[in-house]
Parts: structure tokens; C-alpha cells; sequence
């Protein structure tokens, strides 16, 4: 007695459990394998034609197209990839079950078609699969050759009669795990994975300095919280790293489980082991501990969205994690102010380095400290009255604040002042209950808040600095119109030499 598979099946490929992005990951898998099969000789093609190894995904609400600039096939290389469940003779790589490729076309359609040309073939070949007609029995696919005389390579893969469509933001979630996905081929073999559809043509790639990178926390000492690891479960290694991240988000935090360079469960929804993670919290470790492990000795599911752990494998694993990074757990679950005494590395350290770069570079600063005259009280709050009574006389308060009973806070954005007038002027009125604070647009130091996204920032201390003046006007002998005026001309030094 034998089994007998009926052709029937591949109806039911539309009902598998598929999430877009890992369907689409089947034909990026093909296209980035090809390439690994043949990277000699297209390195050599790629670099003479200017390009880079490129996967178009085109998506339409009647048809997606999958295109790439890989090997491309032969007729031998086409017919196997159309034998179901034949697994490829080497079957390390990417390419597992000789599923992938079917399954997914399938899923997402009930018609699709191949063409394809292989850069040392001088034919182009094209196949149509029609589900329902071969699920009926009729097994042609409608294939077709033609001369072409070049060595270009690609591969084309339309898919249309759609069965599960990218709609709303399941698109930006498709962008997110494809670029997530492919995270290491970006660098290390320049794919470049493009998006196309009716509205833009958008580029998938990661940053891994955005993403991490930049993040991770560092100790007073300035070293990372970044740690690699290496374990043996039952003849099976798995290596990798888990670091800290300064700050983070659930959607940040979670371990990327990877396999021959491509991430198989990672960011945006990546492994959380219990013992590490717990079971549905949301502290600071969910939110902050991130790390990428190789699991290159694993079998993987079909739709290539997960390990297959055996036995005990997993509780062996996350045994070794939670003995390798108890100490991390404690250090991400502390607040960032108390995290092993952390006012952060690159929060203190860097900053203020940062200042005093800036601050040795202004010309003449040594100068003004040390030698150039203040001008006299007398003179700055004479100077600064004509100015505060021009700009009450010609124009209303931007907005007036009122703090409780006893004080209108007037601000005024003036757009009218000159260059040379003060950054800020405040004017305390203790017997109308009043302050005015008038902030010179003007002033050259603006154009930096700006451009820093600052402006809330600066204006809040203009605000603040006029209150505590307005409080500060009830003490005799308090000459704050000097301390100001030392200010506004440190604020201008930097710019005056530009």
C-alpha cells in the first residue's frame, strides 16, 4: 500500500499560517541563495553593470511581482524548483523543504507565474501555475522559452488572483520585519531590498547603530553593557550576544533568533523567554534587554518563522541564559538614574566633553572672560527699558499666562528687534503683578534652537528665567540685568565669528 497525494492539496496552501512578511521572506530566501551560489561569478556581472544585488517587491491591489537580479535559472534548475517537497541537494542554506517558493505564491494567489534567465544561459523560460486548474488535475504550466542572447540574470515572479491582500498597516509591519529580516545581508552582501507600489518606492534597510547600537547602556567607565555568549545544548551550539539598552520599548526588546544570516524570529516581535522575560510583564527588562543568537545546528518550522526546539532543549537554553545574564536582569530593571550609579555614559561624559569642545572653539572667549569690559548697570537697564517700552507700545503680548491671582506672565516673540538687541528681555512690574518677557527671534542664537528642535526648550527658560526674576525683584540689591547681560554676550560670541 503506498500513500497517494492528490494534486488537491495546494488549494489548502492559501489557508496556511503565513504572515505576509514570511511569505515574502520565501522569494527574497531564493533570490539571496541563488546569490550565494553563485556569488564568484555575479560579483563579477554585478560590479561591470554598476549594481548591487536588488529585490523589487511591486505590490498592486490586483497583482504582487517579486523581481530580483540574482542567478536566475536554468531549464534543470526551473523544473526542480517545481517539483513539490523535493528539498534542494544542499539543504544548508536558506532553501530547506523545497516548499517554500509554492507555498508561499499559493498563499497569496490563486495564479502566478516564473520567468526567468540565468546569466550563462542564453534562453529565457516562463511557467504559469493556475491552482485551481492543476488542483483539478491538469498539471501543464503553460511553459514557454525564447532566445535571449546576453548575460543578463533574473528572476520574475507575478503573482495575481489574490487571496491575501497587504492592506492598511499590515504594509509599515511587512516593512519592519522584511527590514529586520535581512538586517545582516544590508551589510555584509549590499542586498538592496526595494518596496514598490502605486504611491512610493521606499528602500528597507537597518541601521544597526540606530537601532542598537547607539543604545546600548554603558557604565560610568564608559564600557557597554554588551556581553557574548556561546552554548552547547545536546550537540547543538548556539552563540551570540545580549546587551542593555539605555532606553527602549517592548517593541524594542526581545532576543533575534537567526539562522545562515537571516533573522527567524527577531524585531519587531522577537524571542522572550520566560526565565528572562517573565510571563506578559512589562518592566524594564521587556523593555531593554535585546540580543541576536545563531541557531545554526536547529531544524526550523516550514514557514521559516521559528526554531523547532526538542525535548528539553529551550529549558536547557534559557537556563544557561538566565545563569550567563542574572546580573544584566538586575542592572535593565533598576531606573537609569540608580542602574549601578548610571548618570549615563554618553549622557554626562559625552555631553560635557561635547560642551567644552564647542566652548574652546568660540573665538575670542578667553578674551571676553577675562579682559572685555561690562558695560554698567546703568547703561544695560537704560538700553534695555527703550527697547521693552518700543515693543509694549507697538505690539500685544503673543500670549499672556496667568499664575493664579497675583501674576500675568506676557510674552511677547518679537520679530521686530534687531540682531544686536538681547536674546531675552524680562521687565518685573511688582506693583501691577506682572512680568514681560520679550524673545528676540532676531538674536542669532535662535537659529540654532531651531534647527536643534530646541525651541520649546529655549522659550520654556526664557519663561522661567522671567518668573524667578519677577520673584527675585522683591530682594533690594539683586543686579540680575548684569548677570543677563554677560549671558547674552556669551550666547553671541560663537555666531558673530561664523
Amino acid at each position: 500500500m503506498e500513500a497517494i497525494l492528490g494534486p488537491q492539496i495546494i488549494k489548502s496552501y492559501k489557508r496556511l499560517s503565513y504572515k505576509p512578511w514570511y511569505a515574502l521572506a520565501e522569494f527574497i530566501d531564493n533570490s539571496t541563495q541563488a546569490y550565494f551560489n553563485n556569488k564568484q561569478k555575479l560579483d563579477v556581472l554585478l560590479d561591470k553593470e554598476g549594481k548591487q544585488l536588488t529585490v523589487t517587491i511591486d505590490y498592486r491591489d490586483d497583482a504582487l511581482t517579486i523581481t530580483d537580479n540574482s542567478s536566475g535559472m536554468n531549464l534543470d534548475e526551473l523544473e526542480y524548483s517545481m517539483s513539490i517537497g523535493k528539498p534542494p541537494e544542499d539543504s544548508s542554506g536558506r532553501s530547506k523543504y523545497g516548499l517554500g517558493m509554492k507555498t508561499a505564491a499559493c498563499w497569496f494567489g490563486n495564479e502566478w507565474s516564473v520567468t526567468t534567465k540565468k546569466f550563462d544561459d542564453n534562453k529565457e523560460y516562463k511557467i504559469i501555475f493556475n491552482v485551481n486548474r492543476i488542483a483539478d488535475g491538469n498539471l501543464d504550466l503553460g511553459f514557454t522559452e525564447k532566445d535571449v542572447n546576453n548575460d543578463k540574470h533574473y528572476t520574475v515572479i507575478k503573482i495575481t488572483d489574490l487571496n491575501n491582500k497587504i492592506k492598511g498597516r499590515t504594509k509599515s509591519k511587512v516593512w519592519d520585519f522584511l527590514k529586520s529580516m535581512y538586517r545582516k545581508d544590508f551589510k555584509k552582501h549590499n542586498l538592496n531590498l526595494l518596496w514598490t507600489d502605486a504611491r512610493l518606492t521606499k528602500i528597507l534597510e537597518w541601521d544597526y547603530d540606530e537601532q542598537i547600537g547607539s543604545r546600548i547602556m554603558r557604565n560610568i567607565e564608559g564600557n557597554e553593557y554588551k556581553r557574548n555568549c556561546s552554548f552547547n545544548i545536546r550537540g547543538k551550539n548556539v552563540k551570540g550576544w545580549i546587551c542593555i539598552l539605555s532606553k527602549g520599548s517592548r517593541k524594542d526588546a526581545g532576543i533575534s533568533i537567526i539562522q545562515n544570516d537571516r533573522i527567524i524570529k527577531g524585531w519587531p516581535d522577537a524571542w522572550r523567554p520566560s526565565l528572562l522575560f517573565g510571563e506578559a510583564r512589562n518592566d524594564m527588562v521587556n523593555q531593554r534587554i535585546v540580543g541576536e543568537l545563531y541557531f545554526e545546528d536547529f531544524d526550523v518550522t516550514h514557514t521559516k518563522d521559528n526554531i523547532i526546539f526538542e525535548d528539553n532543549d529551550e529549558q536547557e537554553l534559557e537556563s544557561l541564559l538566565f545563569d550567563t545574564y542574572a546580573d544584566y536582569l538586575k542592572i535593565a530593571n533598576q531606573p537609569l538614574k540608580s542602574a549601578d550609579d548610571i548618570p549615563l555614559y554618553e549622557s554626562i561624559i559625552k555631553f560635557t566633553e561635547a560642551i567644552e569642545d564647542t566652548v574652546n572653539n568660540i573665538d575670542d572667549i578667553n578674551y571676553f572672560v577675562f579682559f572685555e569690559e561690562i558695560e554698567t548697570l546703568n547703561d544695560i537697564r537704560f538700553n534695555n527699558s527703550n527697547v521693552i517700552e518700543t515693543v509694549k507700545d507697538e505690539q500685544e503680548p503673543s500670549k499672556i499666562i496667568e499664575i493664579g491671582d497675583n501674576l500675568k506672565v506676557k510674552i511677547y516673540i518679537e520679530r521686530n528687534l534687531s540682531i544686536n538687541d538681547p536674546y531675552v528681555l524680562h521687565q518685573p512690574d511688582i506693583d501691577n503683578k506682572s512680568v514681560i518677557i520679550i524673545i528676540n527671534v532676531n538674536h542669532p542664537y535662535w537659529s540654532v534652537v531651531c534647527s536643534n528642535k530646541s525651541t520649546y526648550e529655549f522659550m520654556m527658560q526664557c519663561t522661567y528665567d522671567g518668573i524667578a526674576e519677577w520673584k527675585a525683584a522683591f530682594k533690594e540689591r539683586l543686579e540680575y540685568d548684569t548677570i543677563k547681560d554677560i549671558k547674552d554676550n556669551l550666547l553671541r560670541l560663537k555666531y558673530k565669528n561664523e
